[in-house]
């Protein structure tokens, strides 16, 4: 449904070194995050990876399952990993993420089309800081959490 124009036009400016669309997936010196994107459902892999690119950020790869990503992980060496939590495969997203997080402290944002149950939550947990996404995708928020996520990383 479009915004009215009402609303339109009581948006607040975009804050300093934002672009048009909201914050830019940049690291400090400028460069584009580079995020590797682990998502099943090619509709969703296609809409992540264009809104990666109109945040300037630079998508470098889309993975279909939680045992690849892993192996993607070490070799492209991302600054970012968008991991959705069910993936194809024996191996979910936060299993993958736990094996990436062990090798190397690459941030790991996740994607997530159902409510957390507790479960998932109590399998989150060990892994300290945790960003999430969920469907539908919105732009500004995905943006927001790989943003944190990369902050984040650079903090522990």
């Amino acid at each position: 449904m479009p915004m009215p124009l009402t609303a339109l036009a009581a948006r607040p400016p975009d804050p300093p070194g934002a672009g048009p669309v909201g914050p830019r997936l940049c690291d400090a010196a400028g460069r584009p995050l580079r995020i590797l994107i682990a998502e099943d459902e090619a509709l969703v892999a296609e809409t992540i990876r264009d809104m990666i690119g109109a945040a300037g950020g630079e998508s470098v790869g889309v993975i279909a399952t939680a045992l690849a990503t892993v192996g993607a992980a070490g070799v492209i060496q991302p600054d970012v990993v968008l991991m959705d939590i069910c993936l194809a495969g024996e191996m979910d997203g936060i299993d993958a993420a736990g094996i990436i997080r062990a090798h190397r402290a690459t941030p790991v944002v996740f994607i997530t089309g159902a409510a957390l149950n507790a479960d998932m939550q109590a399998r989150l947990a060990p892994l300290g800081h945790v960003e999430l996404v969920c469907k539908p995708i919105d732009s500004a928020d995905l943006c927001a959490a790989v943003l944190r996520a990369n902050r984040a990383a650079f903090v522990r």
